[in-house]
């Protein structure tokens, strides 16, 4: 005979020091339900980027905050005003070095990410960098 919880057949009830704290059917969780995180985090503060470690640039910025948790960011670049592309993801810190490019002209962009996958609403931008010794 199978167990049964509030008419439901189940596979496995867990239970604490004075209630259920979670209910099974199979290996599905069915109870507690745990509504799905639809908010993204914050935009991300204070991007800079420092080329002090030429050709490298050190791109820096202040952690975003998320109602759960920010997993990480996502960094994008364009050369030259071209195409962005997304160089970096699910960055864990708040700073990275890329390579770059002598004597040419690049933006930088950046969006938090949270556990659910969710991205900020808008980028924080760094609007373009000229690369080059002594920069």
């Amino acid at each position: 005979m199978g167990l049964k919880f509030g008419g439901l057949d189940v596979s496995a009830i867990k239970v604490g020091a004075s209630s259920v704290t979670k209910i099974y059917q199979g290996s599905n969780l069915v109870w507690p339900i745990i509504p799905e995180d639809l908010i993204p985090p914050s935009t991300v503060t204070n991007f800079t980027a420092i080329s002090s470690f030429y050709p490298e640039i050190e791109l820096n910025w202040d952690a975003a905050t998320d109602n759960v948790a920010v997993s990480g960011y996502d960094v994008w670049e364009s050369i030259g005003g071209g195409v962005w592309t997304q160089i970096r993801t699910n960055i864990a810190g708040t700073n990275i070095l890329v390579n770059g490019e002598t004597s040419t002209y690049v933006e930088f962009k950046v969006k938090a990410v949270d556990t659910s996958g969710n991205r900020s609403v808008n980028f924080s931008n760094i609007d373009g960098y000229d690369i080059g010794p002594g920069d």
